[in-house]
């Protein structure tokens, strides 16, 4: 039995050379055994186990090297598949995150606001509304600028909306109808096509030449000052160049007025004195032209120049007028010829015994009681007030009743018949003339807007309060003097001391 191989002469596990050739050695022993003699032919004979087992060696080994070789590239698979899913694996937590930031995102930012209005929630009447007048040039004119502003401040920026909001804000019956008629046309259009259509309905045609004929003819009033003028024309020149935004298949086309236009204008309607202080300053002839500095300008030459005054006819001296030939106001002949029936002034409502427009007390205006028995006679055409009864003289019927000549004594029919008339500077006042000088006046201040408040029952009251007052006052200081007057003191005053005094002998 032969020996088993020395595992010490083997070829090492992890060579992986492959056995040299069998044949090359046994080629080679055989031609050392030519040169060597009998002892390699012993060898020979024990070779074929040992190539044997070197062979089944040699298979392991490369069987052993072959599962390495796919377990490596097992593993090197293994290796990048797990890098492929390790990347797809990124890549999903990569979209899970992004997803989800934006979702975030998305929650926090908020959604785009629609141009359109809830027509729903949206009041209408608080926009500006169109009662008319139909066919009125600035009415309208001015409507649709507030209407403007009003679509600017709410945010109304959609066309139809703006349809719908300037439908509910039209008040006139005509524009009604049209509206009517016509308006649902236009949802889906532009506004400017609605607002061109309402143009043509609500303006009279060539509304624009009326404008400029208006300009052309203005003029200063005798009492407006050059502010107010030019403030009229630079309102036509505004409603003149109103920009109606017309579309541009429009045919229509017009010139804006401008500001040195406007001004030419407004020199030909001033007056020859301001025109001839503009000619003389050269204010047109400025280069560039303001018309804000030439208003400025031309405001302080109006103001510094003398006008002239307006001619009002002279009111003369009430004691020189002739008495009014329209009626008297009756109620104040009824108090005047009461006042005549007791012998009282027309002035102090006292039994003072002065001539008419010579009473010195104060004027009073206490109500005249007249009980409801007294009859109101005709006023005569010739009447004059007659002088009042004296205080000594009271209850005596020396006065014949309202409206009848008084009874004179021939001696002092020569003096009482005088035909001279009162002087002018006499305090002589006649009631009717005064109050018609109050109706006038009256009048003037009503066109002047220059009227006092009305006077409530408060102020009668208080008025009524201080005239009792003021009555109580005089009556008491009257009082005081007659007794005073009444004693042997007062008795001698302003009288002459030599009048008792006994002759001379």
């Amino acid at each position: 039995m032969p020996d088993p191989p020395n595992p010490t002469d083997l070829p090492s596990p992890g060579n992986g050379d492959p056995p040299k050739n069998t044949d090359t050695q046994k080629t080679g022993g055989s031609l050392g055994s030519k040169k060597g003699g009998s002892s390699s032919s012993k060898s020979a004979t024990k070779n074929p186990i040992a190539d044997d087992y070197v062979e089944l060696l040699l298979k392991l080994q490369h069987t052993a090297a072959l599962q390495l070789q796919d377990k490596r590239q097992y593993n090197i698979e293994q290796r990048r598949a797990d890098r492929e899913r390790i990347v797809r694996l990124e890549n999903t937590l990569f979209d899970v995150v992004t997803k989800a930031e934006e979702e975030k995102i998305f929650r926090l930012t908020p959604s785009p606001k629609s141009n359109r209005i809830d027509l729903q929630k949206f009041r209408i009447a608080d926009g500006p509304s169109f009662k008319g007048p139909f066919h009125e040039i600035e009415p309208f004119l001015k409507w649709i600028s507030q209407l403007q502003v009003f679509f600017s401040t709410k945010g109304v920026v959609h066309d139809d909306d703006k349809i719908y909001v300037a439908g509910g804000l039209l008040e006139n019956t005509i524009l009604l109808d049209f509206y009517a008629a016509e308006g649902a046309n236009f949802i889906g259009q532009s506004w400017d096509a609605f607002k061109n259509r309402l143009f043509e309905v609500a303006l009279p045609q060539r509304w624009r030449t009326t404008l400029k004929t208006k300009l052309r003819t203005i003029t200063i009033g005798p009492t407006e000052t050059f502010i107010t003028f030019s403030g009229r024309a630079r309102t036509l020149q505004s409603l003149l160049n109103f920009d109606d935004s017309p579309s541009s298949s429009s045919p229509t086309v017009f010139n804006r007025l401008s500001d040195f236009d406007l001004a030419e204008f407004v020199v030909a309607g001033v007056t020859d004195k301001l025109r001839a202080e503009i000619a003389k300053f050269a204010l047109l002839d400025a280069d560039p032209f303001n018309y804000s500095a030439f208003e400025k300008r031309v405001a302080v030459f109006d103001e510094v120049m003398i006008r002239q005054p307006t001619h009002r006819p002279p009111r003369g001296a009430p004691g020189n007028r002739s008495p009014s030939s329209s009626s008297p106001d009756p109620t104040a002949w009824r108090v005047h010829a009461y006042l005549d029936s007791q012998g009282q002034c027309h002035h102090c409502k006292t039994t003072c015994g002065s001539a008419p427009g010579a009473c010195t007390k104060p004027l009073n205006k206490r109500w005249v009681e007249i009980p409801t028995s007294f009859q109101t006679p005709p006023r005569p055409a010739d009447y004059r007030q007659p002088t009042a009864q004296s205080s000594s003289a009271a209850g005596k019927p020396t006065h014949p009743p309202a409206g009848r000549p008084p009874a004179r004594s021939a001696s002092l029919a020569a003096i009482a018949d005088t035909s001279d008339p009162a002087p002018a500077n006499s305090d002589y006042v006649d009631v009717v003339d005064a109050i018609e000088m109050d109706d006038r006046l009256f009048e003037e201040a009503t066109v002047d807007d220059n009227l006092p408040p009305d006077l409530t029952a408060t102020d009668w009251a208080t008025f009524r309060e201080i005239d009792d007052i003021r009555s109580d006052n005089v009556a008491g200081v009257e009082e005081d003097a007659s007794s005073v007057c009444d004693s042997t003191y007062c008795s001698d005053l302003g009288r002459d001391p030599f009048d008792d005094a006994p002759p001379s002998p």
